[in-house]
């Protein structure tokens, strides 16, 4: 009989089960897997969203949830790209020293946060079930047979990049960390809201050897000096106030598309170091093309004509789509219409530097080089900030959507279709339309063209694109979009409760 028994416990010959393949491939993995699976995925948007990402997987090779039982393949270097920011890795593992092996490269990792220590669940071996079920076993020898432990530990992503990888699109040490507060955790998303704060000096000379490289050591750390004590706390306080009109001047239907602050922490010159806001999670049901781009455009106008806001760094980046929809994130870089920028030096010569050497400029600057531009509208961009800007952007981005790789799987799209040619064709009306084309000269006459809103009456005395028409309410802050130097700052809305201290 126990020769028997040893022969039918033989393990088979499996490998390990490959990333994406998840919750389980094999029979001998589903036994431990499978109630891991069922702890961790516990709520139903849990369960919908891990079935939204793994259908997605395949095209876009992230997903928000990954269940693994290869050491090799869990590794954090391997684990990293093929999740989204906010995704779980789950590792699953009969060996205990196993599991604490591998969760020895994620501890006091910045980039990883430990979200559930290892843990067991006593599992069947299914592998196994089937060939002992007909012998008579006792009882208690059946279940020392049949049960096995599963051991597993859960992580999260909360940063964007590794800290290896300084990218020039993350200027602000950004993150993901548990809600605190009644403010922070009645907005919440999965107990999880953004902080963004200034970057620390060693941050900041990191990123500026990288996107600097010709730079004499002996300058990076005044730069650096300039751009931490300055230059960031000055964006980052426009970025506050933005979103804070931004929720109090937006259609309701639109507020939950952007950022809500929560908390903030100020220095003693009345300038926003840090501060949590909303996190709008990227994912959800993939939308079309026609889409897409009706909703950019929708948003964009409002930010425009409810609010006065042009975004002016309308990358794809920016740009996300989750559950509610097509969201707009990054504010740091907008002005208002009709600000007057002048009446501050140094926030006057920021935007211009911002302008003239973005990723938005030089797309306008090489199409123009290549004839692609006839429309005046576009003539004097960059500078002075014009919603014209935003609108070239918005142009070039409905037309290529998945230039940003998080996009697919989320956005369908393929520029051969119909849909992806009846794009190009709207794009090249835009920026060079023939003489008989009816113009599209601002964000609201794209809206036209793309049926989300009506025509404007005509006015013969005033210009298609003149945004003089918006009528602004009073800004919260003083100056540009500033507060002054010894003035208290204003107060919060009361609704949110923003604490002093997000650190």
């Amino acid at each position: 009989m126990l020769r028997r028994i040893a022969q039918l416990l033989q393990p088979p010959s499996i490998s390990s089960p490959t990333p994406g393949d998840q919750p389980a491939e094999a029979e001998a993995f589903q036994g431990v897997i499978a109630p891991v699976a069922e702890r961790v995925l516990a709520a139903p948007a849990e369960r919908t969203r891990y079935a939204q990402s793994q259908a997605q997987f395949h095209i876009s090779g992230v997903h928000d949830y990954e269940f693994s039982t290869s050491f090799h393949d869990a590794r954090p270097d391997r684990v990293f790209d093929r999740l989204r920011w906010g995704g779980q890795l789950i590792f699953v593992s009969t060996q205990p020293r196993e599991l604490e092996e591998l969760l020895g490269f994620y501890r006091n990792k910045p980039e990883w946060l430990i979200e559930q220590e290892p843990e067991s669940l006593v599992c069947p071996r299914l592998d196994q079930l089937q060939k002992l079920s007909r012998l008579p076993l006792p009882a208690s020898l059946r279940r020392l047979l049949l049960e096995q432990h599963a051991h597993f530990f859960v992580v999260r992503k909360v940063l964007i990049d590794p800290i290896s990888r300084l990218t020039a699109k993350h200027s602000y040490d950004v993150r993901l960390v548990r809600a605190q507060g009644k403010a922070d955790e009645r907005y919440a998303t999965d107990g999880f809201v953004v902080l963004k704060r200034v970057p620390t000096m060693e941050q900041a000379i990191d990123r500026l050897k990288q996107t600097a490289p010709g730079v004499p050591p002996e300058r990076l750390g005044i730069i650096a000096e300039k751009l931490v004590r300055k230059v960031f706390p000055i964006f980052l306080t426009r970025e506050a106030a933005f979103l804070k009109l931004l929720q109090r001047d937006l259609p309701p239907e639109l507020k939950r598309k952007t950022p809500r602050v929560m908390s903030m922490e100020s220095d003693n010159q009345g300038l926003v170091r840090a501060m949590s806001m909303k996190w709008l999670r990227q994912g959800g049901e993939p939308i079309s093309q026609t889409e897409f781009a009706k909703q950019t455009a929708e948003l964009l106008r409002a930010l425009h004509e409810h609010v006065g806001i042009m975004h002016l760094d309308l990358r794809l980046d920016n740009l996300l789509v989750t559950g509610d929809g097509v969201c707009m994130i990054d504010f740091g870089s907008s002005v208002r219409i009709g600000e007057d920028l002048s009446t501050t030096q140094i926030i006057e010569t920021l935007v211009h530097e911002m302008l003239q050497s973005s990723q938005i400029t030089r797309d306008l600057q090489r199409q123009r080089r290549k004839k692609l531009i006839r429309s005046d509208v576009f003539d004097h961009l960059p500078t002075p900030p014009s919603p014209a800007f935003d609108l070239f952007a918005l142009a070039t981005n409905m037309t290529r959507p998945h230039d940003n790789a998080d996009f697919k799987g989320l956005v369908n799209h393929d520029r051969d279709s119909e849909e992806g040619q009846r794009f190009s064709r709207l794009r090249r009306r835009i920026l060079k339309p023939n003489p008989d084309d009816v113009p599209v000269r601002s964000v609201h006459d794209l809206c036209v063209e793309l049926g989300v809103t009506s025509p404007r009456p005509r006015n013969k005395d005033r210009r298609p694109d003149d945004p003089s028409q918006v009528t602004l309410k009073p800004v919260i802050l003083s100056g540009p979009m500033m507060p002054k130097a010894g003035q208290p700052q204003p107060k919060a809305d009361p609704e949110l409760n923003p604490e002093t201290d997000v650190a």
